[in-house]
């Protein structure tokens, strides 16, 4: 089934199956995205979301589906100093509203509602834990439980204080939230792989931080006296002095280290491997350097 449609004065057509919704935007629909919902992304990062707004058939526009752009801290290797420093660089991360999880689970038909959140709290009547059940239809119509979201606050609140101010007016309806979250991509694994809610910011944030690089072993350098007992001697001509031996030093090599695989490279091998292009677990994709995922990218393509 295909239907048309209308946001504001932007119209997008939908192709529909039971569990599968496939968005594909006209032309001027994607520029109205890139300037409006995608401000500062790279031409990389923009069609990765593209291609998750278009698979899951969420609307940006709406704000079902969006990227954002954090700043991280990784370790670089630095050429002159030949050590390792930190700095931060600039990551995006596709986030869908807990909306846009719901739409998906209730666009599937199978989707058979929820209980309601119950909490467990401190003396003070805060938060400490989360629990959603949520309930599907089997094939026979008959409701069932299909998945339960646990969420603990200590585990999702964000330690950045400017970033916590929603947790801290409204506790209770932001750990809800996200235990309602977790239920849902427990129990519509296809349809909602790797779309995160915003409120489980913290958790994103640290997925897509780039591992940290042991610093590289350092070389050790030949010393002299093992220098002398390898050079051969010379032949002793009378009357001259002898010279001490000349120790030739080779600069130590540096080593640098291989750029690791990109966020954008991940989650694409990731589908990949969902749908079975590729036969690779996350920790194997994890462990591919940016040139190894670029070649196996462009194979499957």
């Amino acid at each position: 089934m295909t239907s048309s449609l209308c946001f504001g004065k932007v119209q997008t057509m939908v192709t529909t199956t039971k569990a599968i919704v496939k968005a594909d935007f006209k032309p001027e629909t994607v520029e109205l995205i890139k300037r409006t919902v995608a401000t500062g992304t790279t031409n990389d990062e923009f069609e990765m979301f593209l291609y998750q707004a278009r698979k899951s058939g969420l609307d940006p526009l709406s704000k079902q589906i969006y990227i954002i752009k954090r700043k991280i801290r990784v370790k670089d290797y630095d050429k002159t100093k030949g050590t390792w420093v930190e700095k931060y660089i600039e990551k995006a991360t596709i986030q869908a509203s807990i909306d846009g999880l719901r739409v998906i689970a209730q666009r599937s038909g199978d989707y058979a509602g929820q209980e309601e959140p119950k909490f467990e709290e401190d003396a003070q009547g805060n938060p400490i834990k989360c629990t959603v059940v949520l309930y599907k239809f089997d094939k026979k119509g008959s409701r069932y439980q299909a998945a339960v979201g646990v969420a603990y606050w200590k585990e999702y609140v964000p330690s950045d204080d400017r970033q916590a101010f929603m947790w801290k007016k409204m506790p209770h309806q932001m750990l809800a939230k996200v235990a309602e979250s977790i239920a849902l991509r427990k129990a519509f694994p296809q349809d909602l792989y790797g779309l995160y809610a915003q409120e489980e910011e913290e958790v994103v944030q640290e997925e897509i931080n780039s591992p940290v690089v042991e610093e590289p072993e350092t070389i050790e350098e030949p010393s002299v006296a093992k220098e002398e007992a390898i050079k051969p001697e010379e032949p002793k001509s009378e009357g001259v002095k002898e010279q001490p031996p000349q120790v030739e030093t080779k600069p130590e090599e540096e080593e640098v280290p291989e750029k690791p695989i990109s966020f954008g490279q991940k989650v694409l091998l990731q589908q990949f491997a969902k749908r079975g292009k590729v036969d690779l677990t996350d920790e194997q994709i994890e462990k591919l350097n940016f040139e190894n995922a670029r070649s196996l990218i462009a194979e499957i393509k």
